[in-house]
């Protein structure tokens, strides 16, 4: 099965996307530039992006996208 993938968050620069890796059990977050395609080697954990302090409103909207996510999962 193929990585699974939810933009949390985007503006000019890029989206933040959160990839669910079912066959390698791996989950991370990554800021991917338009163009390019999310890299496990320069995502961040979900614990590590949400310990960072946002730096910009597409930052803030990120987190609170990842919180909802999470929320509904568990719902």
């Amino acid at each position: 099965m193929s990585a699974l993938t939810r933009h949390l968050a985007a503006d000019s620069d890029g989206a933040w996307t959160v990839v669910f890796e079912p066959e390698e059990l791996h989950l991370y977050i990554d800021f991917v530039r338009p163009g390019t395609a999310a890299d496990p080697a320069s995502g961040m954990t979900i614990e590590d992006f949400l310990a960072r302090r946002p730096r910009s409103p597409t930052d803030t909207r990120a987190i609170v996208s990842l919180v909802a996510l999470v929320c509904r999962a568990f719902a």
